[in-house]
């Protein structure tokens, strides 16, 4: 029984991870190597896939981000220059946004920061030809704001998930959700989850298992990109535990 749930459980985490970086990679590319995003990230470096291993611990966390929308995946285009912390956007064509969500704004090369913003209104051109505005809502100042230019791409993102997945202090791997604002136990009786990147030399060739220690500890846009896969460990303990037989 034991066994059958942690497979239950690997099962679960493996799809929560093939979810990592949706709304991030814009026309094939990752754009995001740092974000602004109110509350959260202010210009700090960004990847929506990361390990974290305490010193002396048996339990690694796994921390994944990805948008909610899948129309991110469909761009468009600023029609002129968005400034720090601009009131509004203008667009070469129609984004399916409403009032709440969030658009995710990125540079035409990437490399800079992304900024995720909130919509207030979204308003078809008097004219046929003119751009599309959308209005945003004043948010918090980032310390860092960037200037985009025409062409910078802005993506429906919904929202940003962030889902953290690590063993809690009853012994459970256990999964948290920003949005749903609460956790679920995967597995019960844990005593080690242990999770590694598996990683291109610096050619691009061959993939080889490094722990989120080290040069690994973080992400810089550098190792981010030579990320090919994870391998997971999970160990339990069955609450059934075995019998003397006295004969």
């Amino acid at each position: 029984g034991t066994t059958a749930a942690l497979a239950t459980a690997l099962s679960a985490v493996k799809a929560e991870i093939g979810a990592a970086a949706l709304g991030f990679n814009i026309d094939g590319r990752y754009q995001c190597q740092r974000l602004n995003l109110a509350g959260i990230y202010d210009n700090a470096a960004f990847t929506p896939l990361r390990l974290e291993r305490s010193a002396g611990s048996a339990f690694d966390t796994l921390h994944i981000h990805f948008a909610t929308q899948l129309s991110a995946a469909a761009p468009v285009r600023l029609a002129e220059v968005a400034g720090p912390n601009s009131g509004a956007l203008s667009l070469r064509s129609w984004l399916p946004a409403s009032a709440g969500q969030r658009v995710m704004i990125a540079p035409d090369e990437p490399g800079a920061a992304c900024t995720v913003r909130t919509v207030r209104s979204i308003a078809a051109p008097a004219t046929a030809g003119l751009p599309w505005n959308v209005a945003l809502e004043s948010e918090t100042s980032f310390t860092a704001p960037l200037q985009y230019l025409p062409n910078a791409s802005v993506s429906l993102v919904g929202d940003i998930e962030q889902r953290t997945i690590g063993v809690n202090s009853q012994g459970q791997l256990e999964l948290t959700s920003s949005l749903l604002g609460g956790s679920a136990a995967l597995a019960d009786n844990v005593i080690a989850f242990r999770v590694q990147y598996g990683v291109t030399d610096s050619s691009g060739d061959g993939v080889s298992w490094v722990d989120p220690s080290g040069a690994w500890s973080t992400l810089d846009a550098t190792n981010a990109a030579r990320v090919r896969a994870l391998r997971l460990g999970l160990v339990a303990r069955a609450p059934q535990r075995d019998k003397q037989c006295d004969a």
